[in-house]
């Protein structure tokens, strides 16, 4: 219709709907710098969504080993490959599955993750949980909980309680987040977020409280691709760093 007749308004939104509805592929990469430790590719993730209900990806993750300052003194990479299954089901429950494998200095580790996603009404319920067995037989493990509240048509706050067990010593940690959504128009959206907690640790270098805060900005470009923008302040015991990350995301229409 467009070859025959350019200006024809019904074909264009015919085919701004087909871009933006129909299964995509998508890539993204981000890149960053996080301060007294390492800068570079954090993460390449490429997507397929085989349906509206179903998205599979496989995505390459270096941040540990980018906001490490020990591991990227030493020019290590610490990589991690993971494939992702999110699924819907009807209108209430999205349910995510992650399979994965870090190379850490000191051995491998396999990565289980599970998540699922319950909307009530114009609010979204989030419990989850990660295991991660170390090839020198300990684990690491953490659960989660969310919720996505509206304040309005364009605000939103989204608090969510980690709680994490992790290293050889089984150190014990809590925070809470609340990171707090702004959507300007279709084209951006931006927000800012805050928490803290503590670790409870056997070694005393380990030990006590922990902050987070930081910004985001998201824009999209040509109704279907995204930059990514996002500041991030960690405060803990034994570390303290700032990143900076950059990112962008392309989709090809599935049609």
């Amino acid at each position: 219709a467009l070859r025959l007749e350019p200006g024809r308004s019904s074909a264009r939104n015919a085919r701004r709907n087909a871009y933006q509805s129909a299964p995509a592929l998508e890539s993204s990469v981000r890149f960053g710098n996080t301060t007294d430790a390492g800068a570079g590719l954090r993460q390449v993730e490429l997507a397929h969504w085989l349906s509206q209900e179903t998205r599979i990806s496989l995505r390459y993750d270096n941040t540990l080993g980018l906001d490490n300052p020990s591991i990227a003194d030493r020019g290590d990479d610490v990589p991690g490959y993971f494939a992702t299954l999110r699924q819907s089901i009807g209108p209430r429950w999205q349910l995510i599955a992650e399979l994965g494998r870090r190379d850490l200095p000191a051995g491998d580790q396999d990565v289980l993750g599970l998540q699922a996603h319950y909307r009530m009404g114009d609010k979204v319920l989030r419990v989850g949980g990660e295991l991660g067995k170390h090839d020198a037989g300990h684990s690491d493990k953490l659960l989660y909980a969310g919720i996505n509240l509206p304040l309005g048509e364009r605000f939103s706050i989204d608090p969510t309680l980690y709680l994490s067990t992790s290293g050889i010593d089984e150190d014990n940690e809590w925070r809470a987040v609340v990171n707090a959504e702004y959507r300007g128009n279709p084209n951006w959206t931006t927000g800012v977020f805050a928490g803290g907690g503590t670790i409870d640790a056997s070694d005393p270098i380990f030990d006590g409280s922990t902050f987070v805060a930081g910004a985001w900005v998201n824009f999209a470009i040509v109704e279907r691709h995204t930059i990514h923008f996002q500041v991030r302040r960690e405060d803990a015991p034994s570390t303290a760093f700032t990143v900076a990350e950059v990112g962008f995301t392309y989709r090809l229409p599935g049609n």
